[in-house]
């Protein structure tokens, strides 16, 4: 009786052991191209920590099939800080750029690998202590819903371009992407104090102020705008934020998704 216990028990290690050993596989091979796409361009302030989980990641795997313990939680504790690190891209490309398959690919697979084998090890390593299966089911469940749920109301900031007028007290912002770009909105106000600081810091030219690197805050409701705030004109802050509700903004604001 105990023996057919005990066989079933290796039988089910063996077969969680395989199946986190492939995971690993998928997850090495579809983090090549994100790994190599750091290398060359970085990511700001998680560059260092993308490059070293790579060659981590290739030694965890190895562990695994040399069928050591360590193998299992170095692959658990390596997907653990990879889903971290995916996790705002993961949720803007949900949201934002689910029609893009390259992505499907090269961001969502990776993160899918790394999830499953978050919950294989934990139900290898912790199977028979309850607190601790219930714990990695719940860190799997949360990197399943939370970079969907994130973005049920989120804001964004972007540096547009202004050329704005002032005529009669009422200010006239067009914002574009850039100075020689067609797309725009617009957005009207009679602020004075806004007024006060577009003649401070805006370059006067035949009747408009052009204002560099302003940053404006949108607020989306997943993929919805709701709202656009003025944060800030070139680097002088607006203070209180001027805000406008997306549904009485006129002009082409597409370029504002994320």
């Amino acid at each position: 009786m105990l023996k057919n216990e005990f066989i079933k028990m290796n039988d089910k290690l063996r077969t969680q052991r395989l199946i986190i050993l492939t995971l690993c596989v998928i997850a090495l091979v579809s983090c090549l191209s994100l790994t190599v796409t750091t290398f060359a361009y970085g990511t700001e302030k998680t560059t260092f920590l993308f490059l070293i989980l790579y060659p981590i990641l290739v030694t965890s795997t190895i562990l695994v099939i040399a069928k050591t313990r360590f193998g299992i939680i170095l692959s658990l504790l390596t997907s653990i800080i990879y889903c971290f690190l995916l996790f705002s891209e993961v949720g803007k490309y949900l949201v934002f750029n689910f029609s893009n398959s390259a992505l499907l690919w090269v961001l969502l697979l990776p993160y899918l690998s790394f999830l499953f084998i978050i919950l294989t090890s934990v139900l290898y390593l912790f199977g028979n202590r309850k607190i601790l299966k219930i714990l990695g089911i719940l860190i799997f469940i949360s990197f399943l819903i939370l970079p969907i749920a994130e973005r049920s109301n989120k804001d964004y900031s972007e540096n547009v371009f202004i050329d704005a007028e002032i005529k009669n007290g009422k200010i006239i912002l067009i914002c574009k992407p850039g100075f020689g770009d067609s797309r725009n909105f617009t957005l009207e106000s009679e602020s004075k104090i806004l007024a006060e600081k577009i003649k401070t810091v805006g370059e006067f030219y035949q009747g408009s102020y052009f204002l560099q690197n302003s940053t404006i805050e949108v607020n989306y409701q997943f993929s919805e705008i709701k709202q656009i705030s003025l944060t800030k004109i070139g680097a002088e802050k607006v203070s209180p934020k001027l805000v406008w509700n997306a549904k009485n903004i006129s002009g082409d604001f597409s370029f504002l998704r994320p």
